[in-house]
């Protein structure tokens, strides 16, 4: 349900160009923009919105500096804690794996 409040949002209204979901993606698993790819496409979703899946690793695997403006992000928790604090836009970020020690 929180999911489907926050991407309401960016739903276009009727005629209107179609709206992108832009989600980075900053992990070490291999294959994860495919697998996020596909399991859009089979949602619902999929309908409305087009999902732009991008890489938002640095060079050191971190989260990408320049991502600032970043609302939702999808993330190995250690490589997004680092840089928590400056996403300062982010709505919705996703643990690729269970805990969340690395950010406490």
């Amino acid at each position: 349900a929180v999911v489907l409040l926050t991407l309401s949002e960016c739903l276009p209204m009727s005629g209107a160009a179609r709206a992108k979901l832009h989600v980075g993606l900053c992990s070490n698993i291999s294959g994860l923009r495919g697998v996020v790819q596909t399991a859009f496409q089979a949602s619902h979703l999929s309908n409305n919105l087009d999902l732009v899946a991008e890489d938002v690793s640095s060079e050191d695997g971190t989260l990408n500096l320049n991502s600032e403006g970043l609302e939702i992000v999808l993330a190995d928790p250690g490589k997004v804690a680092p840089v928590l604090d400056s996403l300062t836009k982010l709505r919705w970020l996703q643990s690729s794996w269970a805990g969340v020690n690395a950010l406490s």
